[in-house]
């Protein structure tokens, strides 16, 4: 990958977040798997902001550096025993929406109870606010999608 451009280290971010996670083997017991997705989502969310001005092949690795957090909360969850408790699935539903172009930018808050996941927060459109609830419901460990999203006024 050509690193050009200003910044050419906005290229590595993304994949220090990810290594963040898994850096050495090691685990951080004092976070959540949700916790670590969380704060992995964080990084890659300021990592897009930065990089907006350096092309998409800067935007792809940060997405790239999401889907591997989500990945990694996944894998976490089969070790633990299967099913996953609430934090993962909300983990998992934030992360999906944050990886999808249509939604970014965009603030969703998520939450989770006994697989129940509720969507809250305020986006231009209906057709965000669709979006959002479909891709909550493709969480295959969503039992269902409450879509509490209020479309802003114009």
């Amino acid at each position: 990958m050509p690193m050009t451009g200003r910044h050419p280290w906005l290229y590595l971010l993304p994949l220090a977040a990810v290594t963040s996670l898994t850096a050495c083997g090691e685990r951080d017991e004092s976070r959540s798997v949700g916790q670590q997705v969380d704060s992995a989502l964080e990084r890659g969310r300021e990592v897009a902001r930065d990089v907006r001005q350096g092309g998409s092949e800067a935007a792809q690795d940060a997405k790239s550096a999401v889907m591997g957090a989500a990945s990694q909360a996944r894998e976490g969850a089969s070790r633990a025993g299967g099913q996953m408790d609430d934090t993962q699935v909300t983990s998992r539903v934030k992360a999906v929406l944050a990886a999808d172009r249509e939604l970014q930018g965009v603030r969703i808050d998520v939450e989770t109870s006994q697989g129940v996941v509720t969507l809250s927060g305020q986006v231009p459109t209906l057709a965000a606010k669709t979006r959002a609830g479909e891709l909550a419901g493709n969480v295959k460990e969503a039992r269902s999608v409450r879509n509490e999203i209020t479309v802003a006024a114009r």
